[in-house]
């Protein structure tokens, strides 16, 4: 568990594989620049990514494991579980 596959449509095997947790991976958004890369997992972490290096540049952790994730056209994150949301800015 933990690892995230990214695909190119004109390729027939994998760019990347990531391991991004220690634990499912719940979710993940992508920017709209397709810079950036958001995922949450199991172990209560969310970590920012920099799709174009594959490189960790943020972890975070969270008071609960959250089940979605997405990414505002103002780069604002906002975080689920449950019927709570967390909104993160920078």
């Amino acid at each position: 568990g933990g690892t995230i596959t990214i695909w190119s449509p004109n390729m027939t095997v994998p760019l990347v594989k990531m391991l991004c947790h220690r634990g499912p991976v719940n979710s993940l958004a992508v920017d709209q620049s397709g810079r950036y890369l958001v995922t949450i997992g199991s172990d209560k972490q969310m970590k920012v990514w920099d799709v174009r290096t594959y490189k960790l540049l943020h972890a975070y952790f969270c008071s609960a494991p959250a089940k979605s994730v997405e990414i505002s056209q103002r780069g604002l994150v906002g975080i689920s579980w449950g019927s709570r949301v967390q909104v993160w800015k920078d």
